[in-house]
């Protein structure tokens, strides 16, 4: 480059030109190393709310698994997310153009799947849940292509979106299909791009929708398309806990007698238990292997519905005085069962009959109080003046 600098002396009130050259030599590589940190300072951070979870644009085509193209979308956060306000976008694998569809206002819990019908054809089955809501405004390609989830409802142009996005995915690797914008955005577009697509497979975010790393071809994988509609069974990114016994206690009896069993249970989380249920295991003391305790405000139960199970079970006249041991098993309807508990279960010594003099003594007090002897008599009671 060579360049003429023109410069007035006004204290000698003449003019002269100074020149220089300057030649300054940027090889390609230099280039290309500028242009990869531009394009690298463009790249849109990981999503914390809302992600495209999976994409489907086979659907409809020949030999195509089902007869319906889909975007599904997914919330990984652990607050409800509103959809209102914005948009999914889709531009063709070498386009600059996007179309739009602006989604309606609905909000998504924590873990909760949302179908779009983004076009359809004549091969294939129908799929096997039903979409949330249907547009024909964005038609995905089946091999390649671009599909965003802005923020706003603005629709913008260039091969890369830009502005508010939410989250992106760009797919085709191959010669022929290859999306010319990806996350992150890098040159070739194809070292982070999902790889081809067809009428038989969707891109699948991984951990059912829970990761993202911000890097398309580590986030998704290639395979049958498995759509999940709002009505699926949520799916929190936190991670699933099992119910669990929080407390435990039966009361002491002897062979013959009843004890009260008493178990605490903390429900499982992500999904929240549903259907508890708790069982004891009486076989150590001559009972059944699957007794109910319940939570219904019946059977000695206090309050319904409070999480603590209880009922009264009959110790086996043939038992002998001991400390025993009884498995707890603890169940939901989200087929999770608690971590193995014992709880124990004291049986004492029958009554010992004594005599009221026996038992009283000839104190104010007798000797047996506080002891926590359980003391019988035997007595007759005979009509006054007999």
């Amino acid at each position: 480059m060579n360049t003429s600098i023109a410069v007035r002396d006004s204290a000698r009130g003449a003019s002269f030109f100074a020149s220089f050259t300057r030649t300054l030599r940027v090889t390609s590589r230099c280039l290309l190393v500028l242009l990869l940190a531009l394009l690298a300072s463009s790249a849109w951070a990981a999503s914390t709310t809302v992600v495209i979870s999976q994409l489907y644009g086979g659907g409809g085509n020949s030999g195509a698994t089902y007869n319906t193209k889909y975007v599904e979308l997914f919330n990984l956060s652990a607050s409800p997310q509103s959809l209102n306000g914005m948009s999914l976008q889709y531009g063709s694998k070498s386009g600059t153009t996007w179309s739009r569809f602006t989604l309606p206002n609905v909000s998504l819990a924590p873990g909760q799947y949302y179908l779009v019908q983004v076009g359809s054809g004549s091969s294939g089955s129908p799929l096997p849940v039903t979409p949330d809501t249907t547009t024909t405004s964005i038609t995905p390609a089946a091999a390649g292509g671009k599909m965003v989830l802005m923020g706003d409802t603005s629709t913008f142009t260039g091969a890369c979106p830009s502005g508010a996005v939410v989250d992106f995915i760009g797919y085709g690797t191959s010669a022929s299909n290859q999306a010319n914008c990806s996350e992150p955005i890098t040159t070739p577009a194809s070292a982070n791009n999902v790889p081809d697509l067809s009428a038989t497979t969707a891109a699948i975010r991984s951990n059912h929708g829970c990761t993202d790393t911000d890097n398309n071809a580590a986030d998704f994988s290639v395979s049958v398309p498995s759509p999940h509609n709002s009505q699926t069974t949520a799916n929190p990114c936190g991670g699933s806990t099992n119910p669990a016994v929080a407390a435990k206690s039966a009361t002491p009896a002897p062979a013959g007698g009843s004890s009260t069993l008493s178990v605490t249970v903390t429900p499982g989380t992500n999904p929240a238990s549903t259907g508890l249920s708790v069982t004891v295991d009486l076989t150590n003391i001559g009972g059944v292997n699957n007794f109910v305790l319940y939570d219904d405000g019946t059977h000695g139960d206090a309050v319904a519905g409070d999480n603590v199970f209880t009922a009264t079970a009959n110790v086996g006249a043939s038992v002998t005085p001991n400390n025993y041991p009884l498995p707890i098993t603890v169940r939901d309807f989200q087929l999770r069962t608690a971590a193995a508990v014992l709880i124990n279960i004291t049986v004492i010594p029958p009554p010992v009959a004594k005599t009221i003099m026996e038992i009283q003594g000839h104190g104010a007090r007798s000797s047996f109080a506080g002891s926590g002897s359980v003391l019988g008599t035997t007595y007759v009671i005979t009509p006054s003046g007999s």
